[in-house]
C-alpha cells in the first residue's frame, strides 16, 4: 500500500450543507474546499467515504458537527449501500465482559493471540473462520488496536467495508486524526470482510454433502470388496490416505463451516466425514481394478478344519449361528476363518486364489464340503 505521501485523492463523489467543517480536510488531501457533509474518494487505490455527524434537527444546537464516519469500501460494493449483516465489531475489552465471560453470559471468538484477545473484545455475529481470516496478520492486529487507541470507540468490519466514528470538538474536523484514521483503516480493509452467504446454512450444506460422499463411498467400498475379497492391506492403505487427506483438508473445512456456537463439531465431523470418504473411494477403487482386471483362471487350493470355537472338537453341530475355524492347508499353512454353524472338525473347505492386478490376492468361491455335501 502507497504510504500517506503517496497518497492521490480523487473526489467521486460529494452532498452539500457541511458548510467548512471539512475545507481542513480537503485542503491536506489536495482537493478544493467548498461545502460538503459527505466526501465519496478514491484514496490509495479504495473508495473511502468520510461523513459529517449532525446533531438532530429536534435537540438543541441542532446541525452541530458531533462527529466524523470514516469508511473504506470494499471492491464490489456500492459505496452509498448501508452495511449489513454479518458484522465484525472490535472495541476495548471491559470489566463488564471479562465478568461476563467468566459467569458464562458471554461467549467470545479468539484470534489466538493472547495480547490482541485480553486488549479487544469481540463482538461477533459472522463466522469464527471469518475473524481468525481478517485478524490473522500483525500489521491489521496493530492498525486496530491504534484505532482504538485514538478514542474510536470501535471498529466495524461488514461485508461492505470498514468503518469507525470520530467525535469533533468546536464542530472543525482537523486533518491529522482522520488521515491517520484512514491509514489504519485502510490496512484493515485489505484483510476483506466476512463473507456474504449465510455461515449457518453454508455449514449445513458442507455436512449434508459430506454424509452424502461418505454414504457413497462406504457402499462402493462395500460391493468392491464382496465381488473380490482380499486381505486387510488394500483398507490399510484406503484408511492412510483418508487420514492425510482429512489432516490437509481441516483447515477448508473449517472456513467452509458456519461461527455459531457449534461449529467447531460440525467442523470436526465434516472432516472426519471427509477422511472416511476418501478412505471408501481408495479402497473401493484399488479392490476394483484389483479383481476387475485380474484375468487369471486362478488356483484351487483345499483345507481341513481342524478345530471350531466350540468347547468340544466333536462334530456336533453347535447352535451358535457363526464359528471361528481352523483351517490347515494343503500346503501345511493354517488359517483363521469364519462361517455360519453347520461346519465342524474334519469338514473340508475349497477356494480359488487369485494373484490380483495390482499384486493383491483375492479369493473367489469359498466353500465347505460337510457331510456329503458342499456349504457356501
Amino acid at each position: 500500500m502507497a504510504s500517506r505521501e503517496q497518497w492521490r485523492a480523487q473526489l467521486t463523489t460529494s452532498s452539500g450543507g457541511g458548510g467548512t467543517a471539512l475545507d481542513e480536510l480537503t485542503s491536506e488531501l489536495g482537493l478544493e474546499p467548498g461545502d460538503h457533509s459527505r466526501l465519496g474518494l478514491r484514496l490509495a487505490g479504495q473508495r473511502v467515504q468520510v461523513s459529517l455527524e449532525r446533531r438532530n434537527r429536534n435537540e438543541v444546537g441542532a446541525g452541530e458537527v458531533l462527529g466524523v464516519v470514516l469508511a473504506v469500501k470494499f471492491e464490489g460494493q456500492r459505496a452509498d449501500t448501508a452495511d449489513t449483516q454479518p458484522n465484525i465489531v472490535l472495541r476495548r475489552e471491559r470489566d463488564a465482559d471479562v465478568q461476563e465471560k467468566d459467569r458464562g453470559l458471554t461467549v467470545e471468538v479468539q484470534t489466538g493471540y493472547p495480547g490482541f484477545d485480553h486488549a479487544v473484545f469481540i463482538d461477533n455475529d459472522s463466522s469464527e473462520a471469518d475473524v481468525r481470516r481478517i485478524l490473522r496478520l500483525e500489521a491489521t492486529r496493530q492498525a486496530v488496536l491504534r484505532l482504538l487507541d485514538a478514542g474510536h470507540v470501535a471498529v466495524r468490519i461488514s461485508t461492505t467495508g470498514v468503518t469507525v466514528r470520530q467525535g469533533v470538538k468546536g464542530g472543525v474536523v482537523r486533518a491529522a486524526p482522520v488521515l491517520d484514521a484512514l491509514e489504519d483503516l485502510l490496512i484493515v480493509s485489505r484483510a476483506g470482510g466476512p463473507r456474504d452467504a449465510a455461515p449457518a446454512k453454508r455449514g449445513e450444506l458442507v455436512l449434508g454433502l459430506a454424509v452424502a460422499l461418505c454414504t457413497a463411498a462406504i457402499a462402493y467400498a462395500g460391493l468392491a470388496w464382496a465381488a473380490w475379497p482380499t486381505s486387510f492391506a488394500v483398507s490399510g492403505i484406503g484408511l492412510i490416505a483418508g487420514a492425510l487427506v482429512a489432516f490437509f483438508a481441516r483447515p477448508s473445512v473449517e472456513a467452509a463451516m458456519s461461527g455459531d456456537s457449534s461449529s467447531g463439531r460440525r467442523a470436526a465431523l465434516a472432516t472426519v466425514l471427509v477422511g472416511f470418504t476418501v478412505a471408501g473411494f481408495v479402497f473401493g477403487g484399488l479392490e476394483h481394478a484389483n479383481g476387475a482386471l485380474d484375468d487369471s483362471q486362478g488356483k484351487e487350493w483345499r483345507g481341513v478344519i481342524t478345530a471350531t470355537s466350540a468347547a468340544s472338537a466333536s462334530r456336533n453341530r453347535s447352535t451358535d449361528r457363526y464359528k471361528t475355524l481352523e483351517v490347515r492347508w494343503s500346503d501345511g499353512s493354517t488359517e483363521s476363518l469364519h462361517s455360519e454353524s453347520g461346519v465342524n472338525v474334519g469338514d473340508h473347505v475349497f477356494e480359488t486364489r487369485h494373484p490380483g492386478a495390482l499384486g493383491f490376492p483375492w479369493v473367489e468361491g469359498r466353500h465347505f464340503v460337510t457331510g456329503g455335501r458342499g456349504m457356501r
